[in-house]
């Protein structure tokens, strides 16, 4: 109930606003709230690894309407666009700027109207930006997405496929080298979308075979076969190569690729496909996957692992899939593997002295793998460095504890060196991340100090008096650290990159406020 003045200043308040409209149409607010909801946040700014170029990337804090309405499947945990062939719920990019490093000049850059850009990635010697474009609101021919190219001294982007690319799962392309991407490609024979039945070919039966397999509760999961057939009409891409001037090799047949990765050398392709059966109970990430390395041409070298369907794994936190995980390639050599395998069979459960063991394996793929190190907790990344030196995180959920250790790659008998050990709730205590730089084989590497001796640490900086980012110089031996710099108030500044003078320990910082 309300007293007789509230009444009043509500029926006043209500009398303020339009009536319904015969015919409703889309409209705005009024301002402020209006001026807010349409101003676009700050550009999204990224350093190429030559240091050279800084590439700000902008996109509206709402999309238009026209791209919420388009078309949406939903299928295996995730959600896609039929028409462009890319996921959905993301806010694209729609304008870029380029701006010299070395003298500050900053000048737009030339996109087709109403372009939706998204997947930039700087090629490895940093001279040159890929990116994939997808059709406007409204197109019905547009199929895939577009890659396009642009090289950073000229400013100007061309195309370099037609819309022709697969971006429903993972990357659509990768850069293989300078001169070269490896892309998933829509299969011309795909044929036209799978039609659902009007009457079920047959009833869903599910059965427990006597196993206890709960699960947290997933969305969007396959629940008919006519979904699998969607599930692979979408994902299905075969693999080519393409040159920068749209030259195209076929290396691998229509399959459902996840990824493909280049070596570091070029010489190697680490290729991931899905396969059947899948489940109606888990999402396709953990669905089963099988991982090869083929070389350049596209024939089998090595099979990395032929992972089974994923569906048995304990609920706890830091459960992990069984067998083979995490494989990918060190970014320090030119063409040599690692990957986790879980100790306890990926359940954290289990009570063992060591939950994961990493492995590493050179080219040709010959030899026994060799283990580099054993965690007590579970494994969470990897930085590496160089034969002597890399980085390595563990962390356990119940009890909230984080270690980073130092380890020796190439003495792998030698005990490893604790850095940091806190709890994960402890935000005071957190070193950062290290920063990186571009290696031998342009990955990203561990970046040193001129000595050696030392590597350089930059992170938020959380304090009773507020955050405040810094850059510290960390000993890979002791983990002992010293303070280089810090933001200071009445500024909010970060460290986006950092360079070391020759023959000096003197940093140059890059900051953005």
């Amino acid at each position: 109930m309300y007293c007789h003045d509230c009444q009043n200043r509500v029926r006043n308040s209500l009398s303020s606003y339009p009536l319904p409209m015969t015919d409703p149409i889309w409209q705005s607010p009024p301002n402020p709230i209006n001026q807010i909801l349409a101003a676009s946040p700050n550009p999204k700014a990224s350093l190429s690894p030559n240091d050279d170029w800084l590439v700000e990337m902008e996109r509206p804090t709402l999309c238009p309407i026209a791209e919420l309405a388009e078309p949406e499947v939903a299928i295996a945990g995730f959600r896609i666009n039929p028409i462009t062939a890319t996921s959905t719920r993301v806010n694209p990019y729609r304008r870029l700027w380029i701006t010299e490093v070395a003298t500050g000049n900053r000048r737009p850059v030339a996109l087709p109207p109403s372009a939706r850009l998204s997947h930039l990635h700087w090629s490895p010697d940093g001279n040159m930006l890929a990116f994939v474009i997808s059709a406007p609101p409204g197109t019905t021919e547009a199929t895939g997405v577009e890659l396009w190219v642009m090289q950073l001294a000229a400013g100007k982007p061309w195309q370099v496929t037609e819309a022709i690319l697969n971006g429903t799962y993972g990357a659509p392309y990768r850069w293989q080298s300078n001169e070269a991407f490896l892309c998933k490609v829509i299969p011309r024979d795909r044929g036209t979308v799978p039609l659902a039945p009007v009457v079920p070919l047959h009833p869903m039966i599910q059965e427990n075979l006597g196993r206890k397999t709960p699960s947290p509760t997933f969305t969007n999961l396959l629940q008919s076969p006519h979904d699998e057939a969607l599930f692979e009409h979408y994902i299905t891409s075969t693999l080519e190569q393409i040159t920068l001037t749209g030259e195209r090799t076929p290396l691998v047949p229509a399959s459902l690729i996840s990824q493909a990765i280049a070596s570091p050398d070029r010489a190697y392709i680490l290729l991931e496909t899905i396969q059947r059966p899948f489940s109606y109970h888990v999402p396709s990430a953990r669905f089963p996957k099988q991982i090869q390395v083929l070389d350049t041409q596209g024939n089998l070298v090595y099979t990395v692992a032929d992972s089974p369907l994923d569906d048995q794994r304990s609920i706890k936190f830091d459960a992990v899939r069984p067998g083979r995980r995490g494989v990918d390639w060190r970014s320090d050599r030119p063409a040599t593997l690692y990957w986790l395998e879980a100790l306890d069979g990926g359940d954290p459960a289990q009570v063992v002295e060591h939950r994961d063991v990493l492995f590493c394996l050179d080219a040709p793929f010959t030899a026994e793998p060799q283990v580099l190190w054993r965690s007590q907790y579970r494994f969470r990344r990897i930085r590496w460095g160089r034969e002597d030196v890399a980085l390595t995180w563990e962390q356990e959920y119940d009890s909230r504890r984080s270690r980073l250790w130092r380890i020796f790659p190439n003495q792998p008998t030698t005990l490893p060196t604790l850095l940091v050990e806190r709890s994960t709730e402890d935000r005071y205590r957190n070193p950062g991340m290290p920063f990186l730089t571009a290696g031998d084989y342009d990955r990203n590497v561990l970046r040193f100090t001129p000595d050696g001796q030392s590597i350089y640490m930059s992170g938020q900086g959380a304090s009773p008096q507020g955050i405040h980012p810094f850059l510290d110089r960390t000993a890979k031996a002791t983990g002992q650290t010293q303070r280089l710099w810090q933001c200071q108030d009445p500024y909010f500044e970060s460290i986006s990159r950092s360079q070391i003078a020759p023959k000096k320990d003197r940093v140059r910082l890059k900051a953005l406020r």
